[in-house]
């Protein structure tokens, strides 16, 4: 359910761009919190709820695998967002960034 959760939120960073906002911090990094906004503004059924996106998000950056994680996320938010066939929040564009982080995290 977790790592589920952490596709819908990896998918949600790409609406940053996709509804053409500048949503990186001043260096330059993603952010969760915007990342997590956009999803939430998606509104997919299946989507997580933006309190369990922004604690997955956190967690996930503050872990071991955390520099995957954001790189994924920044590729995310210049991505297509976009709500699959199950109304899940899905990312296109950014496969060898999610690959990095999944191998990383054993996934």
């Amino acid at each position: 359910m977790r790592r589920a959760l952490l596709v819908s939120i990896m998918i949600a960073a790409t609406a940053l761009t996709y509804i053409g906002c500048d949503n990186t911090k001043d260096d330059g990094d993603a952010t969760c919190s915007q990342a997590c906004a956009l999803i939430d503004d998606l509104s997919c059924a299946n989507g997580p709820s933006l309190a369990t996106c922004e604690s997955d998000c956190s967690t996930d950056l503050a872990g071991s695998c955390a520099s995957d994680y954001q790189s994924w996320l920044n590729c995310a938010v210049d991505a297509n967002l976009s709500c699959d066939a199950s109304d899940i929040p899905v990312v296109a564009g950014c496969d060898s960034e999610e690959t990095a982080f999944r191998n990383c995290i054993g996934r």
